[in-house]
């Protein structure tokens, strides 16, 4: 709440009213008696202006037989520890490099995670959405504010592909995410815990990804922006560790990891890799989820090494057309189209020249 309101530029002050601790605490009634006769014998001595305070104090200690100076003392203390855990935590947010934030995403130990059949590997954010209420996108004005109703969701596309699967299937899912060390991070935790989503949080040093989309009052997208630099930053010794340990039959990854990261999976379902790997079942499919049309290209970038049909790395992706055409450039761009093993791939598919040219016929048999 301290940094959000300075992130804002805020000058108004912030009020933490923090309780006194249980065991120093004199019950309500009691006290009231007490003061008020402090009060009404302070005015009948006539003491005014400064002596006032350290008069009542006195009175009211001697009242109490010195219980309400243990409860000040203890009341102090308790401010100190609140007031000290507030500027750790503070300083950890505003400057990560320097003091270690609260570390949330802890490995569990190996004995904690039992295998699961499906492994989602990416994106777990904070979605904003912004619908418009009256703009439409081909004739919405630029460069100017509007009115929108705007909600906030969990979302992330590893996290939506690992909660829609869990929802849908029988079979065990797991995600494997990064959050941050701040509010949005505790949130989706909690969330998480909520909705009974098994996540498997790695370390991270950023802040929690972020996603904030704006659509026009029909709900057609105009614009989105993601802050994907926690997710982008995944350790390799994490990403090996967590599919080690779900030896999943079947995993997902999405676009918003390194080519890094990627490559660092297709290297650990590799059939050579997983025959290493004590009562691991066989690998039956590896997902890629493009994410977005920059994001696609991702698999065709180093390191990534890509395998060729029959040894593919990838068995399936799961693009949209736009998406799809970013990937054919990025892969004309990077030569793979330049190997006799490509075409031959190509080739088994019986496309006519016509399916090349933009149009499609059936071929003949």
């Amino acid at each position: 709440m301290v940094d959000a309101n300075r992130s804002l530029g805020l000058d108004s002050g912030i009020a933490i009213f923090n309780p006194i601790p249980q065991e120093y605490s004199i019950p309500q009634k009691e006290t009231e008696v007490v003061i008020e006769e402090a009060v009404r014998e302070c005015n009948r001595l006539g003491i005014v202006g400064k002596d006032i305070t350290p008069f009542l104090l006195q009175r009211v200690v001697e009242a109490t037989h010195g219980r309400s100076l243990t409860a000040n003392i203890g009341l102090i203390e308790d401010n100190v520890r609140v007031g000290a855990e507030i500027a750790v935590s503070l300083a950890a947010l505003e400057n990560r490099s320097s003091v270690p934030p609260p570390n949330w995403n802890t490995p569990a130990p190996a004995e904690e995670y039992s295998p699961v059949d499906i492994l989602v590997i990416g994106s777990m954010a904070v979605d904003l959405t912004c619908t418009m209420r009256t703009a439409l996108r081909n004739t919405m004005e630029m460069q100017t504010s509007h009115p929108a109703k705007i909600h906030t969701t969990a979302g992330g596309v590893a996290h939506n592909i690992a909660l829609s699967t869990s929802y849908a299937s029988s079979c065990s899912v797991r995600l494997v995410t990064s959050l941050g060390s701040d509010p949005e991070g505790a949130w989706l935790r909690e969330y998480a815990q909520n909705v009974g989503l098994d996540v498997a949080f790695i370390s991270g040093d950023a802040e929690t990804a972020r996603y904030v989309a704006i659509h026009d009052k029909k709900g057609e997208l105009v614009v989105a922006a993601a802050d994907m630099n926690i997710i982008e930053s995944f350790k390799k010794e994490d990403i090996q560790r967590e599919i080690r340990r779900a030896k999943a039959s079947f995993v997902a990854f999405d676009g918003n990891i390194s080519p890094a990261t990627i490559q660092t999976i297709l290297e650990e379902c590799a059939p050579e890799t997983r025959g290493g790997i004590q009562n691991c079942s066989p690998l039956n499919v590896v997902l890629f989820e493009p994410t977005s049309v920059p994001k696609a290209a991702a698999i065709f970038q180093n390191p990534v090494k890509l395998g060729i049909f029959p040894k593919h790395s990838i068995s399936m992706i799961t693009p949209n057309v736009f998406e799809l055409k970013a990937m054919f450039n990025a892969a004309q761009k990077n030569g793979h189209f330049e190997g006799a093993e490509w075409w031959s791939v190509l080739d088994s598919f019986k496309l006519t020249s016509q399916f090349r040219q933009g149009g499609y016929t059936t071929p003949i048999h």
